[in-house]
């Protein structure tokens, strides 16, 4: 989700065109496996909508997944994530992928276009502007983040991302995310299941409000109807993580605001 947000800071700033960008384009010099017309295709918004139907499973990238010790190929010209030599199953933007390979090749199109990392990017435009100083995250020997998923934040900054979005990209008297961005990045583009859509990054829940949703149970969600942001931490060892919290603030949390609403107290 921090990635999706600053896609959008970096159109805003000229770094990038549009979301209709094709991914190909950004890597002219790399030589590039399994090439399709579906691969051409693969545009920014396949990859912010996390829908680029790469089989990053297939044959031996599976194990470079599995392990995470990386996720990036070095070339003489340029880095290229290793996930884009994967071949692409169907035609980009239709289903939801489970894997984070669209975050890496974000985060390498960031670095390559504004001549930083992202991270520093997003310290420069991002964490700074919140005030949030303590952020840990994996980068490789070429500076590229490469592991978005293990980025580690306190409760109280992952709320400050939330209430961001919930003022619609609006930080005090500074608006440091397009407010257009923020709404169609917490539209639904793209059904996964009866309780979940997929937006920009972020996950949009049939009852009404978003969330971004991390590893083991590190959940931030956004409320608009009740002016709220929720955030869970947890250590939970399940397929579905986001189950628990998600049912905790469905079944106790709104139901007190609510109840709490109608009773005129705010």
């Amino acid at each position: 989700s921090i990635v999706s947000g600053l896609t959008g800071i970096a159109i805003e700033k000229g770094y990038l065109q549009n979301t209709s960008q094709k991914v190909l384009d950004f890597f002219p010099n790399s030589v590039v496996a399994n090439l399709s017309t579906n691969k051409r295709d693969m545009t920014l918004k396949d990859l912010l909508t996390m829908s680029t139907s790469l089989d990053i499973y297939d044959t031996e990238l599976s194990l470079w997944d599995r392990t995470r010790k990386s996720l990036l190929r070095f070339f003489a010209a340029e880095p290229t994530p290793i996930a884009l030599d994967a071949p692409v199953k169907q035609k980009p933007g239709e289903a939801v992928d489970q894997h984070s390979a669209a975050v890496d090749l974000l985060s390498a199109i960031l670095q390559k276009n504004t001549k930083q990392s992202a991270l520093d990017f997003a310290k420069q435009y991002f964490f700074t502007p919140l005030g949030i100083d303590q952020v840990e995250s994996h980068s490789n020997r070429n500076g590229l983040n490469d592991d978005w998923k293990n980025m580690a934040l306190t409760p109280k900054d992952k709320a400050k991302i939330g209430l961001l979005y919930l003022n619609k990209g609006r930080w005090e008297d500074k608006q440091i995310i397009p407010e257009d961005w923020v709404s169609i990045s917490s539209q639904k583009h793209i059904n996964v299941n009866d309780e979940y859509d997929h937006g920009y990054m972020w996950w949009i829940n049939s009852n009404g409000y978003y969330a971004s949703i991390g590893d083991a149970g590190q959940l931030i969600f956004v409320l608009p109807k009740y002016k709220m942001v929720v955030v869970f931490t947890s250590k939970l060892e399940s397929s579905n993580p986001y189950l628990v919290p998600s049912r905790l603030l469905d079944q106790y949390i709104i139901p007190a605001v609510a109840s709490s609403n109608s009773r005129g107290h705010t």
